[in-house]
């Protein structure tokens, strides 16, 4: 089994989590892809987990890309 067909629950995030992430997300990212130094950092400034940044990045087809710890 691939890591990307293992199932997730998915983590419970208010709309204004969502768009706001989605954003930042979309506009950190090139080609639909993030490094995962980038990735933890935007999770930082955010105030949110790493589970939420990836499962938004999941959900809007972006890879994270030069995973250092697993997270994502």
């Amino acid at each position: 089994m691939k890591k990307d067909e293992k199932h997730k629950e998915p983590v419970p995030v208010s709309e204004e989590v969502r768009k706001t992430v989605s954003e930042k997300l979309l506009a950190e990212s090139e080609d639909s892809r993030i490094s995962c130094a980038r990735a933890q950092g935007l999770a930082r400034s955010l105030g949110v987990s790493y589970a939420v940044v990836g499962q938004m990045a999941d959900e809007l087809g972006i890879r994270v890309k030069e995973c250092q710890l697993g997270c994502f």
